[in-house]
């Protein structure tokens, strides 16, 4: 079933991106908020590189993958449907 694999799999790579500055969004966002506070002179106090974040997210990564390969046979619904449509059912 691609459901049981996928859902993971998106999860991780989700959890892989945090690591390094362009993995998500959110980090580049905060960059460029940086870079217009050092623009208008205030000074943060820090800067972030492209593995600032490595250090925290890495072993967040690391257990958050470990969860869900331990707990995803238990969470993710199987599928009865015997239309071969690939859609959980939920029972």
């Amino acid at each position: 079933e691609t459901s049981r694999f996928l859902m993971p799999l998106s999860f991780a790579a989700l959890l892989g991106g945090t690591c390094t500055l362009i993995g998500t969004s959110a980090n580049l966002i905060l960059q460029d908020l940086l870079v217009q506070d050092k623009a208008q002179g205030h000074d943060p106090g820090f800067e972030l590189s492209f593995f600032s974040t490595t250090p925290v997210a890495l072993p967040s990564a690391l257990i958050g993958v470990l969860y869900m390969a331990i707990s995803a046979p238990y969470l993710l619904p199987v599928s009865t449907s015997s239309s071969g449509t690939g859609v959980a059912t939920g029972t």
